[in-house]
């Protein structure tokens, strides 16, 4: 695949791609892991010896590729939504002058930059993924006490709610 095309991918798509590759360096590694124990089986001379130690050197430049390709999605992952940030951080400051005006580059920047921090750590809580539709703040930190707490209130508010509403229409 392409820069472009990793690229183009979305943070789930580019970690799947990154597993596929991973999976095909584990399965290379197996292949030269099994060969190399047919040579040593076998021991018919330095012709196998030679070519199993070159299979195991194979198998561990793969599982070395494998890895890196492994940081690599992730880093991209990672690129892919700072540079989204900042796309729509430029976008929305072309708008805002389009509206009121010009205004100093440095501002410029300094909004740049918030957005870009602000999408990192937006993607680095994502990886977590729990708790996401609580009405917590800090949504990774949530235990289930804390869940089951805002369950209680949203109900007991709910049933307040429908009983005023009934009081209301006698």
């Amino acid at each position: 695949m392409s820069s472009r095309q990793l690229y183009d991918l979305t943070p789930q798509e580019l970690a799947d791609h990154a597993q596929e590759i991973y999976d095909h360096a584990q399965e290379i590694h197996e292949a030269a892991r099994e060969a190399l124990a047919a040579a040593r089986r076998e021991r018919r001379g330095v012709e196998m010896e030679a070519a199993a130690a070159t299979a195991a050197a194979a198998a561990r430049a793969a599982a070395r590729a494998a890895v890196r390709a492994v940081v690599r999605a992730e880093d991209l992952a990672e690129a892919a939504a700072e540079e989204r940030a900042g796309a729509i951080a430029n976008l929305d400051i072309l708008h805002r002058q389009q509206m009121m005006g010009e205004w100093s580059g440095d501002i410029d920047n300094a909004a740049i930059r918030e957005q870009t921090s602000k999408a990192s750590v937006i993607a680095k809580k994502q990886e977590v993924k729990k708790h996401m539709g609580s009405m917590l703040g800090d949504w990774d930190k949530a235990g289930k006490l804390s869940k089951r707490r805002i369950r209680k209130t949203k109900t007991k508010t709910k049933r307040r709610r429908q009983k005023i509403t009934k009081r209301r229409r006698k």
